[in-house]
Order: structure tokens, then sequence, then C-alpha cells
């Protein structure tokens, strides 16, 4: 090929990459900030291993969480934004919602149905019965509205950390790969909250608004970020017994 050949044909595609009409582009900066979302918000575990053991011993695990400032205003704030963003995560407003709704309420039930049937336990002397009826009733509540699934993947993370002491680890993988959905749907909604206004505008105004692809099909992306996330579950077990001796 002629170097005026291999000229035309790199113009052509930085030309392709960069057409408006192209959703190419948007569609993997949406997959990538979901991704970097999921990592983040998936860092709210490590909020719950700074409890300390008084915590667990409450009847409440929830309530007595509350009292941490920093997981106190780390949940607010989040919850805060869900909440000024209500109206437009509704399930209606989501062009999959229905689908959706019922692909995160299956996919969590597992994790939820553990932790409300666990047995009583006996190192802290605790059975958490406020605990495990508000985790029933948030699940339902994710019927009502998106934003209950945020509340609700704290929730199971709060709840669970009775089971990280005495050793001070936690074996998930049973359960690993459902929490993971439930996160990644988190991290859905927030990044959605970009089309509230005044968001909305501000990211506009700064040049912002075509980078993250406003008019992206968000929740066909946000189902390839889930397939990533299965596909990457079971890549990595996959590597682990390839590489054992």
């Amino acid at each position: 090929m002629s170097s005026d050949g291999l000229r035309g044909s790199v113009a052509a595609a930085r030309d392709r990459v960069l057409d408006p009409s192209d959703d190419t582009l948007p569609a993997l900066t949406l997959l990538a900030v979901l991704l970097v979302g999921f990592n983040g918000l998936w860092m709210l575990r490590r909020l719950v291993r700074l409890h300390p053991e008084r915590v667990y011993r409450s009847a409440s695990i929830v309530a007595a969480s509350l009292a941490h400032p920093p997981y106190l205003l780390v949940v607010l704030v989040l919850t805060l934004a869900l909440v000024a963003g209500r109206r437009e995560l509704s399930w209606e407003r989501l062009e999959h919602g229905r689908r959706i709704r019922v692909l995160v309420l299956v996919a969590s039930f597992p994790v939820v149905w553990s932790l409300v049937t666990a047995e009583y336990n006996p190192y802290f002397d605790q059975a958490y019965h406020a605990d495990r009826v508000l985790l029933l009733v948030v699940y339902a509540l994710v019927w009502v509205h998106p934003g209950f699934a945020f509340l609700l993947a704290v929730l199971v993370f709060t709840v669970e950390g009775q089971f990280l002491k005495p050793f001070g680890h936690l074996s998930t993988t049973n359960n690993k790969l459902p929490k993971q959905v439930l996160v990644l749907f988190s991290s859905f909604l927030f990044f959605e909250l970009r089309h509230v206004s005044p968001l909305d505008r501000l990211l506009k105004r700064v040049g912002l608004g075509d980078l993250y692809g406003l008019e992206t099909d968000d929740e066909r992306v946000f189902l390839w970020a889930l397939v990533a996330l299965v596909g990457a579950s079971y890549f990595s077990a996959s590597v682990s017994k390839l590489v054992i001796r």
C-alpha cells in the first residue's frame, strides 16, 4: 500500500471514530466508567471491615453501623444523590426497565435469602432479627424503584460483616457474582445521574456531554458490562486452575 493510501485509511478511520453519529466511542466510554464505578462501590466493603466487634454485639448491625461517621457519611451522601435523581431513575424511565428489574431481583435473591435465613450467631450471641426484616423490606422495594438496589447492596455488605469475625476474612465464592451484579447496577444508576439537571447542563457546558454519550443506549451498555463481569469471573477461575501444578 502506498503512503498516500495509508494516510487515507488512517484519516478515514479517524473520521469514523470521531463521527458524532457513531456511538461506538461513547458506548466504550460508558462501559469503562461503569466498570470503574463498580470497583469504587465494591470498596464499600472496606468500610465494614473498620467496624469494631461491639457493632456486631448490638441487636442491629445496621443501627450500630450508623453511629460510625465514615460509614454514615459515605452512605448518606450516595443515598441523597439517588434521592435527588429519583424521578429520572425510575424503572419506567429505563428503556429496558422491566427486564433489568427482574434481572436485578433474581440475581440478588440468593444473597438476600442466605442472610435472612442465616443461623443464629453464637459468637456475638445475636440473631439480628431487625436486620433480617430490613433486608426483606428493601429487597421488595427494589421492585418499586431501582434506587433501593444501592441500599440493598449496602445492607448486604453491612449484615454479612458479622462473618468477618473473629478470623478477619470471609469466603464469598458462592455468592460473590450475585453481589457484583447488584453493585454493577448501582454503579449504572449513579452514572445515570448525569441526566439530572443541573448536572446535565454542566456536563454539556464544559464539553463533556458528547464524551459521556448522552445519546447512547445506556441500558444496552450496562448489559455489555454485565457480560464482561460474568466472563471475567469465570476467566480468572479458569486461569487459576490452569496454573495448578
